[in-house]
């Protein structure tokens, strides 16, 4: 779980939180909607890898039983 969250995700927007003062208020909450864009985006890859595995592992037991079905 760790590693998944350390890795680099293909996130859609990452904004430049280094104009901002480390302290300040505006560089918490843009800290913040970066972790958030990167988790977000992270989840939505998982998700998808998972759907393109089940739906390739399972195809070739869903023709036949298909076939079966058909006799």
């Amino acid at each position: 779980m760790v590693n998944l969250l350390t890795s680099n995700s293909y996130s859609y927007e990452i904004i430049d939180c280094s104009k901002y003062k480390k302290l300040s208020n505006e560089y918490l909450v843009c800290k913040a909607n970066n972790i958030k864009t990167k988790t977000l985006s992270t989840g939505e890859n998982i998700i998808k890898q998972t759907k393109g595995y089940q739906k390739k592992e399972w195809s070739e037991e869903i023709k036949k039983l298909e076939n079966v079905i058909n006799y």
